[in-house]
């Protein structure tokens, strides 16, 4: 899912065009292969959330991710207001 948020805090969701991720300052997405695909084709500021389960899949794919310096990741047991915001 896409969410666009305006400057006056208004938002649409399910918006599935890239044209969208391409005006964005940061993409938030979970850590899927198409997702992180286009992360990287679109060379945007990311935050990436993988799922906690049923496998580690996603959470292997955000951790290399991270380590390489291609994403911020949050876990989904850190994830809170304050870090979601950089703090």
């Amino acid at each position: 899912m896409i969410v666009r948020i305006d400057c006056n805090g208004a938002f649409q969701q399910n918006l599935m065009h890239v044209y969208y991720l391409n005006g964005a300052n940061v993409v938030i997405t979970m850590a899927g292969h198409n997702s992180l695909g286009q992360v990287l084709q679109l060379r945007e500021k990311s935050l990436v959330v993988p799922r906690s389960g049923p496998s580690a899949e996603q959470q292997m794919r955000a951790r290399l991710f991270g380590e390489r310096g291609h994403a911020n990741v949050i876990y989904p047991w850190e994830l809170s207001p304050k870090k979601m915001a950089g703090n």
